[in-house]
């Protein structure tokens, strides 16, 4: 027992160093602060927009969109968000 209370403080005391993820309660954006990305680039097209707007293989997705970590659902919420803007010409940071 005394083994792994040491071992619970010392887990607790290394997680109060970890950057704390929030909300921003100044904007109507339910954006995390700070996102985990969600997918990686494993193919651009040439002469795509993905291309034109400078997409490198390997690159990593944090936003797509509405889309992010935490509402992907497995990807399928990526597809739904090209179809509602294809043609649409955006930027997107």
């Amino acid at each position: 027992m005394s083994q792994i209370e040491k071992g619970l403080h010392a887990l607790h005391q290394a997680n109060a160093s970890l950057p704390t993820i929030t909300r921003s309660t100044a904007s109507t954006s339910d954006r995390p602060l700070v996102e985990a990305s969600f997918a990686r680039v494993d193919s651009v097209a040439p002469s795509s927009p993905a291309d034109q707007a400078g997409l490198k293989i390997g690159d990593k997705i944090k936003r797509f969109g509405s889309v992010g970590a935490l509402n992907h659902e497995k990807l399928s919420r990526v597809a739904t968000e090209v179809q509602a803007n294809e043609g649409v010409c955006s930027s997107y940071v």
